[in-house]
């Protein structure tokens, strides 16, 4: 099987009918999420298996999913804490300028004269604003600027400006 990719988590229960809220970890929720799509639920213990969406709707900050063949409380208690994934493969097509985020981890980050400063080891989400941490030790704002350019086929970051240069 190819990489799994985290779409979603699910973080409680919800209702009397195998409800469960989920946090989205996607920008195509619409399409992920869909009723009839099948999504690979991670287990905490690292198991995986198919699994099919059968209801669907914005929920507060996430989303209200119902599964095939989840129809109790204690069934979806089960799910709690587990990761609804995709395959790699199934991606969805990016334009040009467009990145998924967890492409950026291990990125190498270069700054505007060309000289390498380290390699993304995090995306941090902020209230402000996304902050890339950088191997070097330095916190970078994930905001256009201080981020020059992304290229995701030779892996390279390229920064504007450092955030606390001297």
């Amino acid at each position: 099987m190819s990489e799994l990719v985290k779409v979603g988590y699910i973080r409680r229960i919800h209702a009397l009918k195998g409800q469960v809220v989920i946090s989205s970890l996607t920008d195509f929720p619409e399409e992920r999420f869909a009723p009839g799509t099948v999504l690979l639920l991670q287990n905490k213990n690292g198991t995986v298996q198919e699994i099919e969406v059968e209801f669907s709707t914005e929920y507060k900050d996430g989303f209200l999913l119902k599964f095939c063949d989840i129809d109790s409380p204690e069934m979806a208690n089960l799910l709690r804490g587990s990761y609804l994934c995709i395959s790699g493969s199934e991606r969805l097509e990016l334009v040009e300028n467009e990145f998924y985020e967890d492409e950026l981890v291990g990125m190498d980050v270069y700054d505007s004269s060309d000289q390498k400063i380290g390699t993304v080891l995090e995306l941090i989400r902020s209230p402000a604003h996304p902050v890339l941490e950088i191997s070097n030790g330095e916190s970078i704002p994930f905001v256009k600027e201080f981020i020059h350019s992304i290229d995701r086929t030779s892996r390279k970051l390229k920064i504007l400006k450092r955030a606390y240069a001297d």
